[in-house]
């Protein structure tokens, strides 16, 4: 939610390695991945990257910026890509999203 509000008021979120995330809890890289991975079935980075999808989600339900805009301060350089891999991973496109939560 913090993330959301961020992004709202125009910032942009600083995605993290999950070496940094590691570093941060004083343990290594491996057994952060393992520790999630035993906890949640699902690796580090896909941990990192289904959080970051449900941000957009957010983004794309209740702000009014553009999905451009959304996609750049999640950290995507190329909107399309960001609009692509958005529908790849929820089966649902951006504007698909935006036309469903007037």
């Amino acid at each position: 939610m913090h993330d959301f509000k961020s992004i709202n008021k125009g910032n942009t979120i600083s995605i993290k390695k999950i070496a940094e995330y590691a570093l941060e809890l004083g343990v290594s890289q491996n057994h952060l991945n393992d520790t999630i991975k035993r906890i949640t079935g699902k690796s580090a980075g896909q941990l990192v990257k289904s959080q970051l999808l449900k941000q957009a989600t957010m983004c794309l339900k209740h702000s009014e910026k553009t999905v451009s805009e959304i996609a750049y301060k999640l950290g995507y350089e190329d909107p399309s890509y960001f609009a692509r891999y958005y529908k790849r991973h929820t089966g649902h496109s951006p504007s698909d999203i935006r036309q469903h939560n007037p």
